[in-house]
């Protein structure tokens, strides 16, 4: 237990705040196996104790844990019998908590664990709960100040581990996960970006027009080259990106739709060059929509280039707030995927070429736009790979997760489609993936035709979509609604109505006649 020590000194301080108490009781539940003991008590035994605690006892416990976390209060006497309860097995060996005899200790820590969690429910969405009063206002603004500048929730060594904001309960299966609605951990090496920056949009808002541009809209061998002495290549568009054709096709959009809320690029769509002439050309807009672009960087003086995503936002009249995300994995052209894109001409097939990138330090983003909607963007591979970053995602259960890519027809018999449907079922989260129409039109195996499928939706309700670019169509606006749903614990312990599943509401392809 003293490996957790927080950043201020003492064990006593652990109690204080609830991520705290949140992440010591994680990682005792993880590390013994114990949490599986609240579906599967003891012989005798029940957990919760009372049938009636979740709802009757545990909001009023964790709004008097609120208080006493910002020193407006005393800690509620439930939480203090059970702190005790845990400080008495202090001497205990971790894996001795599955143990009958040890059976009040264990269920001190599961009680604990849900208190913590209650506690910090709405942390992490623009409004969160209603903050009524000075101590929950107080409490949010602390929290809030952890999250942004350490990309945790508790005062402990976020290198042990991080406590994060949650927003999907997975409903299938009996993990560590299970048995939390508002709060999450995660010990790996990913840093953590989460800030709550105005987007203009109400939080509330029932809503929002995605519009997405599958450009380049034509691809070429010659956009791939070998680079450097090694097995590396680099892509590199050859079409331009016309920012004014862009500005039209936003324009016509509003006409159909009403609000362009965020535009979305593939991967490796725009140079850097490009996407500061379509900042410098949307910026004149009374209402500038939201980037999110896949972006490239080729390599310069012996340094291989980058892959990343951006994310833009206008906060003001004259600033933008932008958060960037890189590549966390190298795609590595083989001979199979060399033919199906008809590449050689280009790259030799007889040999596996890797894109040549930097691999930075590994870093995730959510933004919150909505109360209903948290992005998370991801870029190709790093949807498909589970290490570092999947368990992150699975653990906080983003409410939708963007992946650009540069990839072929987005068929729901391909990969995009099986990582995809993996989200939607566990934790929860709705996923949109995006595609170039220039790379999908390449993508041409034996005994196939083109297909011009340039996106891919998966949710919880509506199910799986292929989504077509129509000839003579340069845009397609995705209108994104929200459904509120009750989400339970393994242990039955409901949400309220809270957790919500972002849903397609209609499908709108943009051309310039």
């Amino acid at each position: 237990m003293n490996c957790l020590a927080p950043l201020e000194k003492g064990w006593q301080s652990l109690k204080k705040w609830p991520p705290n108490v949140f992440a010591l009781t994680s990682s005792l539940l993880a590390e013994s196996g114990a949490y599986r003991l609240a579906v599967s008590p003891p012989k005798g035994k029940a957990w919760p104790r009372n049938p009636d605690f979740w709802t009757a006892e545990l909001p009023d416990i964790a709004s008097k844990t609120r208080a006493y976390a910002v020193r407006r209060g005393p800690a509620p006497p439930e939480f203090t019998q059970c702190w005790e309860a845990l400080e008495s097995g202090k001497g205990l060996r971790v894996d001795s908590l599955t143990k009958p005899r040890q059976w009040k200790t264990c269920e001190s820590i599961l009680c604990l664990h849900a208190i913590a969690d209650e506690a910090c429910r709405g942390l992490g969405v623009p409004t969160g709960w209603p903050m009524s009063t000075d101590a929950e206002l107080d409490f949010s603004i602390r929290a809030y100040y952890l999250l942004s500048r350490f990309g945790t929730l508790a005062n402990i060594n976020p290198d042990l581990v991080r406590v994060l904001p949650k927003l999907h309960t997975p409903q299938v299966g009996a993990t560590l996960r299970s048995f939390s609605h508002h709060l999450t951990i995660a010990t790996s090496e990913v840093m953590i970006n989460w800030q709550l920056v105005p987007s203009g949009l109400k939080p509330d808002r029932e809503t929002i027009n995605l519009m997405l541009f599958p450009f380049p809209y034509e691809i070429k061998p010659t956009d791939f080259k070998s680079i450097g002495d090694g097995p590396f290549f680099q892509f590199s568009s050859s079409q331009s990106l016309n920012v004014g054709r862009i500005a039209r096709l936003i324009a016509e959009g509003r006409s159909r739709v009403g609000a362009i809320d965020m535009i979305v690029f593939p991967e490796s769509s725009l140079s850097c060059p490009d996407l500061d002439r379509l900042l410098e050309r949307l910026k004149k807009e009374a209402q500038m929509p939201i980037i999110l672009a896949g972006v490239r960087r080729p390599p310069s003086a012996g340094k291989l280039g980058s892959n990343y995503a951006e994310f833009i936002i206008r906060i003001s009249d004259r600033a933008l707030h932008s958060r960037r995300q890189f590549k966390h994995h190298r795609w590595c052209l083989d001979d199979v995927q060399i033919r199906q894109y008809h590449l050689g001409s280009a790259l030799d097939p007889n040999q596996n070429w890797w894109e040549g990138i930097q691999i930075e330090k590994r870093e995730l983003n959510f933004i919150p736009l909505t109360d209903a909607i948290t992005i998370c963007p991801l870029i190709c591979e790093d949807l498909a790979r589970q290490e570092p970053v999947a368990a992150v995602v699975r653990a906080v259960g983003p409410t939708l997760v963007i992946a650009l890519l540069l990839d072929g027809p987005q068929m729901a018999a391909r990969w995009p489609s099986r990582y995809a449907t993996v989200l939607a079922d566990d934790p929860g989260s709705s996923v949109l993936t995006l595609t170039s129409l220039g790379m999908a039109l390449r993508s041409r195996p034996p005994g196939k035709e083109p297909a011009r499928l340039v996106a891919l939706w998966k949710d919880r309700k509506t199910g799986l979509l292929e989504i077509e670019l129509p000839p003579r169509k340069e845009a397609i606006i995705l209108t994104v609604c929200r459904e509120w749903r009750e989400e339970w614990t393994a242990d039955y312990r409901g949400d309220g109505g809270n957790a919500a599943t972002p849903f397609l509401a209609g499908i709108e392809p943009i051309g310039l006649e």
